[in-house]
This record gives structure tokens, C-alpha cells and sequence, in this order.
């Protein structure tokens, strides 16, 4: 397989792994100031998300 098909590839199973991440160029509002909330946000209770 070409390099740059396995790069697309591995990109394209990343984002339906873990989703897109704030600081991608696909979020307007994204940047080091939305991560904590993007962070939280994916544990099922907000304390334990914020101590992590």
C-alpha cells in the first residue's frame, strides 16, 4: 500500500476511534482553551473527568 493511502488510513481510523479533537483545523472554536471541556467530556462522571 502507498504511503500517503496508509496515512489516510490511519487517520481516517483514529478519528472513528477516539473522534475529532479540538485543536483539529475542522473546528472553528478549537485551541488549547476548549480542551480541558473536550477532555471531561468523555468521562461518565465530571469529577472524576476534571481530577484526571
Amino acid at each position: 500500500m502507498p504511503e500517503p493511502d496508509l496515512k489516510q488510513q490511519l487517520a481516517g481510523q483514529f478519528r472513528e476511534v477516539n473522534g475529532d479533537h479540538p485543536m483539529t483545523d475542522a473546528d472553528e472554536a478549537g485551541g488549547v482553551d476548549l480542551l480541558e471541556a473536550w477532555f471531561i467530556a468523555h468521562w461518565a462522571d465530571p469529577v472524576t473527568g476534571k481530577a484526571e
